[in-house]
């Protein structure tokens, strides 16, 4: 029994930081097209 409640702690953790990295990633991704947008309207002007 303790051997499968460490194993569903450890998915939990996991699953959390799978979580976290998940949204940093998202938010990569948005400064990214933020990026672009400032370039295109600096080829503009």
């Amino acid at each position: 029994m303790l051997i499968s409640l460490t194993a569903c702690e450890s998915k939990k953790s996991n699953s959390t930081e799978n979580k976290i990295a998940e949204s940093e990633i998202e938010e990569q991704k948005v400064e990214l097209t933020e990026r672009e947008k400032e370039e295109k309207l600096r080829e503009q002007i």
